[in-house]
């Protein structure tokens, strides 16, 4: 955890933002699957997972906030004390564990995402880009919060950078599928057949 008097503007702002794009991530999913009427490509475990995460993240995130808080406290009573020295919040073995589960089961979440591009070759189906883009938003503006602040929380950053990353190979794995398969992609528009049927054809 970072010290409370590293909290800056910039990275209040930029976290506000960052939490923010995540409370309105899911909006466009449910549109999506609503619309689609079917959730193909979108493993349940996904859900289960980020629901399981929220409570560990949301007690992690509370501990920094008290955190942040008492750092306010500390300036006013500097203001009016100038013999007091301030406070310290240092992170224990519990802090420290609950981050680490709160990341684990976050990663997790995107895991079997990865067995679905794999039994589809690559193909990303399900997932919303709208929200998939929103939710890479809000880890990098909350990453960005991080870097802005005095000392750069690890375990935080690390929570941030594996969501990230994770979901940067997802758009790359749906990037070399569409070069790979560009052929049966023309194919389909040019014959009127489903890209489906096309597929099929050329894996058989």
């Amino acid at each position: 955890m970072s010290s409370s008097s590293d909290v800056t503007l910039a990275s209040t702002v930029l976290g506000t933002i960052g939490t923010v794009f995540w409370c309105i991530q899911l909006i466009p999913q449910v549109w999506y699957n609503w619309r689609q009427k079917k959730t193909e490509g979108l493993p349940a475990a996904m859900g289960l997972l980020w629901a399981a995460c929220a409570v560990p993240m949301g007690v992690y995130l509370i501990l920094q906030s008290i955190q942040y808080l008492q750092g306010s406290i500390d300036l006013l009573r500097s203001s009016s004390d100038p013999g007091w020295t301030g406070s310290t919040f240092d992170p224990d073995f519990k802090d420290i564990l609950v981050g680490a589960v709160a990341t684990v089961l976050l990663a997790a979440g995107l895991i079997p995402i990865y067995f679905e591009l794999w039994k589809r070759q690559g193909r990303v189906i399900g997932l919303n880009w709208v929200f998939l883009s929103i939710d890479t938003l809000g880890g990098l503006f909350s990453l960005f919060a991080l870097a802005a602040q005095g000392t750069f929380d690890i375990l935080g950053g690390i929570m941030y950078i594996v969501v990230v990353l994770l979901e940067m190979g997802i758009y790359l794995s749906h990037i070399i599928w569409r070069i790979r398969f560009r052929g049966a992609r023309k194919e389909a528009k040019a014959s009127g057949r489903s890209l489906e049927d096309v597929l099929e054809d050329c894996c058989a």
